[in-house]
């Protein structure tokens, strides 16, 4: 059982700063449900327009620009929940001192890529607000608030891999595994009907 092999009174609360980038992945995730469901408000109402034959001028894009925005806000949360796409099939058959260090090498790879990948988008984003950029198509309005979540999304995630790295290396298992274990063992509880 999944619940057997869990460490009781494993913590996933390691003070002050890892309360606030919970609290920050939880309300950037909690953004980016906002704007998947104005695609899904939008992609209604378009087809509704469709049907009284009205036409609406920019949908596509709007519904464009929302779900990319959602998606990088979604980034953090979905990571520090343990729902973050990872390297299960290799990990799952690590042990020990070596499970540690393979989580050690990838959170490392991970941060410094989002890292990188943050800068550059940040970089990219003020000088499109610099050059006053405008999108092209039939809604032309300032591309650089547009691109802002991404920006956000891409630092929050990178914080919260490094929070996980301090947290392995300091030889703690990861807050998304602790969390994914708690959630397949209440799962289970469930199941027996406990």
């Amino acid at each position: 059982m999944v619940g057997d092999n869990i460490a009781k009174g494993v913590s996933v609360d390691d003070g002050a700063s890892s309360r606030a980038i919970d609290a920050a992945c939880k309300a950037l995730g909690g953004l980016g449900a906002l704007m998947f469901a104005g695609v899904a408000t939008l992609m209604v109402v378009q087809a509704g327009a469709r049907v009284l034959r009205i036409t609406m001028v920019g949908g596509d894009e709007i519904a464009g620009w929302l779900s990319a925005s959602a998606a990088f806000c979604s980034f953090a949360y979905a990571f520090r929940e343990g729902t973050f796409i990872r390297m299960e099939l290799l990990l799952s058959r690590l042990k020990g001192e070596m499970l540690q260090r393979a989580e050690i090498g990838a959170l490392f790879v991970g941060t410094l890529w989002c890292a990188t990948m943050a800068f550059t988008m940040a970089r990219f984003v003020w000088q499109n607000a610099m050059f006053g950029e405008r999108s092209t198509g039939l809604i032309s309005i300032p591309i650089w608030p547009v691109q802002l979540p991404a920006v956000v999304g891409l630092v929050m995630l990178a914080l919260a891999m490094a929070e996980q790295l301090v947290r392995v290396w300091q030889g703690k298992r990861p807050i998304y595994v602790v969390k994914v274990e708690r959630t397949l063992a209440g799962d289970e509880r469930h199941s027996a009907g406990i």
